[in-house]
C-alpha cells in the first residue's frame, strides 16, 4: 500500500466506506486515513482496492471563497477516458482573505496579553502564526505534554477549515525549526476532532418565522430508496407538506454530521423531490423536519458556534473536569475550547425570527462538553423541534 491509494471497507451495520490512505506507518504496520471511518472495522475485515487515485488540485478562486469542506463534491468537466467526472474533496484548505483591521486588532490584542520573549511560549506561538506563504487561523502553545522539554504547538486552520492540512502543518513545523534559536522538542500537529456533540434542541419563531409544516417524518428507504433528490417517507404526506415548502435533512459527510435545507419542488402521496440535491442520500430512518424562514441562519450560527471553539486544556473523569495542561493563549482569553449549553443557547437566539432557543445538556450529566487537551469537541448530528405557539 502507499499514500494516494484507494479501497473499500466493509462496516459492521452493513455500510461500505470508501477509504483514502495519507500516510503509511510501515514501524507499526498501520494506515492513515484523510477521513475517519463512521464506525469501527470490524477485526478480520477485508479491504478491496478500487481504481482511483488521489490527486492534488488548485482552487480557482482566491481567498476564503477556495477553502472548501471535507468530503464535498466537485465535478471534473474534462475527466478523460474511463475517468469518472464526480469527485469527493479529502483536503480543501489554506485560502484566505485578506486580513481585516478588526483581525489584525485582535491580534495585536492577543500579542500585548501574551508577550513573546526570550524563548516563551508567546514568542512560540508567533513564530507559528508569522509563518512564511500561509495563513492560519492560530496557534495553541502546550509545554509538557509529552514530558520535561517538550512543546506542543496545535495549528488551527481558518474559519470554516480548522482542522490544518498537511502542508500547512509541515510549514509551520519547518519555520520553528529553522527560527527558534535555543534548543527544544517542539512539535506542531493539527487538531483532531475527536469528540462528536450531538445538539437537542427546541426553537420558537416569533409570528411569521415559525416551521413551514408540522411534525416530522422518518425516512423510509424500503422498498424504494431515497435519492439525492428524491426522500422516500411510509406515511402520506398529503395535506401536510406542500410545494415550496423546507425540509432540514441530516447526513453525515466525511465523519462529519450536518443539516441541509432544501426546498420540495413535488409531493407524492410518500415521497417528495428537492428543487437541488443533496450531497448523498439520507440513510434510513433520519428524521426529517420542517425548515423554516430563519432555519438556515439557526444551523449557520450552531455551525459558526463550534467553529470558533478551539483545542482543550482540561478532562473529565466522572463529573469532575480537572485543568490537565496549560494551554497558550488561555482558553478564557481565545477560542475556549469548552462547548457551552448557555453559549450555543445565546448564538441561536441572535437569529433574526427566534424568539426561544432551549438546548438539552450537551454532555449528561455535564451541561457542557469538554475536550480533551489537543482535541476539539465537533458538531455532532442536530435534532430540532419547533415550538408550538
Amino acid at each position: 500500500m502507499n499514500p494516494g491509494d484507494c479501497f473499500t471497507l466493509p462496516l459492521p451495520s452493513g455500510a461500505t466506506a470508501e477509504c483514502a490512505i495519507k500516510a503509511v506507518l510501515t514501524a507499526s504496520s498501520m494506515i492513515d486515513l484523510y477521513e475517519p471511518l463512521t464506525e469501527d472495522a470490524a477485526s478480520g475485515a477485508a479491504l478491496s482496492s478500487v481504481a482511483g487515485d488521489v490527486v492534488e488540485i488548485l482552487a480557482d478562486e482566491a481567498g476564503a471563497a477556495g477553502t472548501k469542506s471535507q468530503g464535498e463534491t466537485i465535478t471534473i468537466t474534462s475527466p478523460g477516458t474511463n475517468i469518472v467526472a464526480a469527485a469527493r474533496l479529502l483536503e480543501c484548505s489554506g485560502g484566505a482573505d485578506v486580513e481585516t483591521s478588526e483581525e489584525l486588532a485582535a491580534r495585536i490584542s492577543s500579542l500585548l496579553a501574551n508577550p513573546s520573549a526570550g524563548g516563551n511560549l508567546g514568542q512560540i506561538r508567533e513564530l507559528a502564526r508569522s509563518t512564511p506563504d500561509i495563513r492560519i487561523g492560530d496557534a495553541f502553545v502546550y509545554p509538557g505534554v509529552r514530558g520535561l522539554g517538550t512543546v506542543d504547538v496545535v495549528v488551527w486552520g481558518l474559519p470554516g477549515a480548522r482542522q490544518a492540512s498537511t502542508p500547512e502543518v509541515a510549514a509551520v513545523q519547518a519555520h520553528l525549526d529553522e527560527s527558534i534559536a535555543f534548543a527544544a522538542d517542539v512539535l506542531c500537529l493539527a487538531a483532531e476532532y475527536t469528540t462528536d456533540v450531538p445538539i437537542t434542541i427546541e426553537v420558537e419563531a416569533h409570528a411569521g418565522y415559525g416551521p413551514d409544516w408540522s411534525g416530522f417524518y422518518l425516512i423510509d428507504n424500503a422498498p424504494t430508496p431515497s435519492t439525492t433528490t428524491k426522500l422516500e417517507f411510509d406515511v402520506s404526506l398529503l395535506g401536510t407538506i406542500e410545494i415550496g415548502d423546507r425540509v432540514l435533512v441530516p447526513l453525515l459527510v466525511a465523519g462529519r454530521w450536518r443539516l441541509f435545507e432544501r426546498t420540495v419542488a413535488a409531493v407524492f402521496a410518500t415521497a417528495v423531490t428537492l428543487t437541488e440535491p443533496l450531497p448523498f442520500a439520507p440513510a434510513n430512518g433520519e428524521r426529517i423536519v420542517a425548515g423554516s424562514p430563519c432555519s438556515a441562519a439557526m444551523i449557520t450560527a450552531i455551525e459558526n458556534y463550534f467553529d470558533g471553539l478551539g483545542p482543550g486544556s482540561a478532562i473529565v473523569v466522572g463529573s469532575v473536569v480537572e485543568t490537565l495542561y496549560h494551554r497558550v493563549p488561555d482558553p478564557s482569553e481565545s477560542a475556549p475550547g469548552v462547548a457551552r449549553r448557555n453559549g450555543l443557547e445565546a448564538a441561536v437566539m441572535t437569529v433574526p425570527g427566534v424568539a426561544v432557543a432551549n438546548v438539552d445538556a450537551l454532555d449528561a450529566p455535564l451541561d457542557d462538553a469538554f475536550p480533551n487537551p489537543l482535541e476539539m469537541v465537533q458538531l455532532g448530528k442536530i435534532t430540532l423541534s419547533w415550538v408550538e405557539v
